[in-house]
């Protein structure tokens, strides 16, 4: 039982730091996004960049509350389907508004992060769902 928990809370560290990261990448807007996307896009790396902060914030508290863990890891699944979905839609496209030279081209390669963190973060929700099983 004790190595479920210390293996659910190492995962959940991970989950919160790479949501940290995630969040950080577009809130300084990392992919070069042109104004009409910014808005949007550090909207949304804020959400994120949150809601690893309260999981990190679970998973160092001595009394874990995984009643409030495992939603907060689901949200964070759950915000990585839009920019999974927009990043490979726009392939090969330029992203946001206009014919500017300067304007970012999509690539599905920006998915790739989103994928590995929906993967760790379900991977997370596994262990807490074992631990309530056993």
């Amino acid at each position: 039982m004790r190595k479920w928990i210390i293996n659910a809370n190492f995962v959940n560290l991970f989950a919160g730091s790479l949501a940290i990261a995630m969040g950080l990448l577009y809130i300084f807007n990392l992919p070069q996004m042109v104004s009409d996307a910014i808005a949007a896009t550090r909207t949304w790396g804020w959400t994120v960049e949150l809601t690893g902060i309260l999981v990190i914030i679970f998973a160092l508290s001595k009394n874990t509350v995984q009643r409030s863990t495992c939603p907060l890891l689901a949200i964070i699944v759950l915000l990585q389907f839009p920019p999974i979905f927009l990043w490979i839609a726009f392939n090969g496209t330029i992203v946001g508004e206009g014919t500017s030279s300067s304007a970012p081209i999509g690539n599905w390669l920006w998915a790739v992060p989103h994928f590995l963190l929906a993967i760790v973060s379900t991977y997370s929700i596994y262990f807490y769902r074992n631990l309530n099983s056993s």
